[in-house]
């Protein structure tokens, strides 16, 4: 019985709290939602930190599938959110170099 509920937990990921929790262990658990969470505030605030977070991470959270594809979506949408922003730059550029 044991041995089948083993294989039935979700997977979860753990943020370091450097011994800040009250049960004085280093590392808490956070499950996908917060993870996302935490990736997507990251991925706007600190885009490089998320980059190397994220080539960092992938052999980290290799094994867990779910927050490995969230992460993937989270990269696509700020690499599709940094097209549309240069492509906006870009097309502003070419109105201001026709307007002169």
């Amino acid at each position: 019985l044991e041995s089948s509920t083993a294989s039935k937990r979700l997977p979860c990921a753990y943020v370091n709290t450097q011994g800040s929790s009250p049960s004085e262990t280093p590392l808490i658990s956070i499950d996908d939602k917060k993870f996302f969470d935490i990736i997507m505030r990251y991925s706007q605030k600190k885009p490089r930190l998320v980059q190397y977070f994220v080539v960092l991470g992938m052999s980290i959270f290799f094994h867990f599938r779910t927050i490995s594809n969230k992460l993937k979506k989270v990269v696509s949408i700020w690499v599709e959110m940094c097209i549309k922003s240069s492509i906006c730059y870009f097309s502003t550029d070419l109105i201001h170099l026709i307007d002169q």
